[in-house]
């Protein structure tokens, strides 16, 4: 199954929908402007705007908590690594390393897994599927209740 057989019901839309707002977020835009640019673009549904904030909350107060023990370091893909990624998808794979929507672990894990992959088959969106895929074993680990989830009606400040 590739990621547009699974993008049934727009999956995979959350995971751009992060993206952008962790861009959003590092290129110093308010939340409220970012929503209402959203809204206006109404390229979302509201179910997949709720999702997708509420991951970010909950990924940004994680890796608040991270940073305080992270030490430097930088990712260098390996010849071999560049040959089957491609430079689009390498910088793509980085680009989200640094906006904080993957770390270190989940690259590692994410360059496993598109190993095994065609080389002609790897795209944006297969690596979207990926990164759904560890947010949501992810998320299976956290404590019920604990989790901080919007709804449709809430706004965001």
């Amino acid at each position: 199954m590739n990621a547009k057989e699974f993008n049934l019901f727009g999956e995979i839309k959350v995971v751009e929908l992060m993206v952008e707002i962790l861009d959003a977020l590092r290129n110093n835009i308010s939340l409220e402007d970012f929503n209402h640019k959203i809204n206006l673009e109404n390229k979302f549904d509201r179910q997949t705007i709720c999702a997708a904030f509420s991951i970010v909350f909950e990924k940004t107060c994680i890796i608040s908590k991270k940073k305080i023990f992270d030490t430097k370091s930088m990712r260098v893909f390996s010849n071999e690594e560049l040959l089957f990624l491609g430079s689009d998808n390498a910088n793509y794979l980085i680009y989200l390393l640094n906006i904080g929507l993957i770390d270190k672990e989940d690259m590692e894990f994410i360059i496993e897994q598109l190993a095994i992959y065609p080389e002609d088959k790897i795209s944006k969106e297969e690596i979207n599927l990926i990164i759904l895929l560890i947010i949501i074993e992810k998320s299976s680990n956290v404590l019920p209740g604990s989790r901080v989830t919007l709804i449709p009606s809430d706004t965001i400040n």
